[in-house]
């Protein structure tokens, strides 16, 4: 990928880009966003229809810079409208790659109504694993072939090669108090909230592992992106 166009002003915060098919000239995705994002690049965390699309393919980018965030907002849904690039769009071209449409995208400030809607559609497909699926994952573990000696020089050899800093004995103390503290799940998406007298209960109840779900309270990430962790 190469980048096209890109503002060196540092007074200019703010862009408005749409990137395009250098050996067809195809517009197939536009955006806003500040200098880093801007950059094409680092814009790798794309929608899979952007991904697929443009794997083997080389892109360019043209940006439009402003100062006001506003103006970069219309700026970006007028380049939808104008190059068809939303997926909904009635004149929407074959590889078009926005899924959010024009008014929609709020750079940050809140995820858009149609990709919560999406979110919480996919969220409800998904059936909960019973007994007999957690059975199958434990007879399918047993059944993988052990490591060879070969694998588990490769892997010791990584493992020393890492930097690895200690664990101080307060560390200590405070991850092993942490699975026995009173927890809440809260669905994002739902707004359902399941509550638990400790990490461990929670393992048991949801079958999500525990290192996973002391993570995401102590740093106040979402796991799945759907469920957050709040310490009671």
């Amino acid at each position: 990928m190469s980048n096209s166009g890109y503002a060196k002003n540092k007074d200019q915060q703010f862009y408005a880009y749409y990137d395009f098919i250098e050996e067809t000239g195809e517009v197939i995705y536009c955006g806003k966003g500040t200098e880093y994002r801007s950059n094409i690049k680092r814009s790798y965390k794309r929608n899979k229809l952007y991904n697929d699309y443009t794997k083997n393919k080389k892109v360019n980018r043209v940006i439009i810079p402003t100062l006001d965030e506003d103006l970069a907002f219309k700026l970006e849904d007028w380049l939808m409208e104008h190059y068809h690039t939303w997926i909904d769009d009635p004149l929407a071209t074959k590889h078009a790659c926005n899924i959010d449409g024009p008014g929609t995208n709020l750079g940050g400030k809140s995820m858009a109504q149609s990709s919560k809607q999406k979110l919480r559609e996919k969220a409800l497909k998904q059936v909960p694993m019973n007994d007999e699926a957690r059975e199958k994952c434990r007879q399918a573990s047993l059944r993988r072939p052990p490591f060879t000696q070969e694998s588990k020089n490769k892997m010791s050899e990584s493992a020393k090669k890492r930097k690895r800093l200690p664990v101080t004995q307060i560390t200590r103390i405070r991850l092993s108090e942490s699975h026995y503290k009173s927890i809440r799940q809260i669905n994002i998406i739902t707004n359902e909230e399941l509550c638990c007298k400790s990490v461990k209960e929670m393992v048991e109840l949801t079958g999500f592992p525990g290192s996973s779900i002391t993570s995401a309270a102590r740093y106040n990430l979402l796991y799945r992106k759907t469920y957050r962790y709040q310490y009671l």
